[in-house]
């Protein structure tokens, strides 16, 4: 799980610096945006689907 959260922190760190980047005017690629998004709602799936299996084997249900 660790290395899922270390992700998602990349992924706000590339948010930020997207949002910088149009602040400075120095580029506003909304196709990048919109990909970063995407990539953080996988993410988030792929870690609430590990989560789930992780309490199914460690429940024994």
């Amino acid at each position: 799980m660790l290395l899922l959260e270390e992700f998602c922190l990349y992924v706000d760190e590339c948010r930020y610096y997207l949002i910088l980047a149009k602040n400075l005017e120095y580029n506003d690629v909304p196709e990048t945006s919109y990909l970063l998004n995407e990539v953080s709602k996988l993410l988030d799936a792929y870690s609430k689907g590990v989560q789930f299996h992780s309490d199914f084997w460690r429940n024994g249900s």
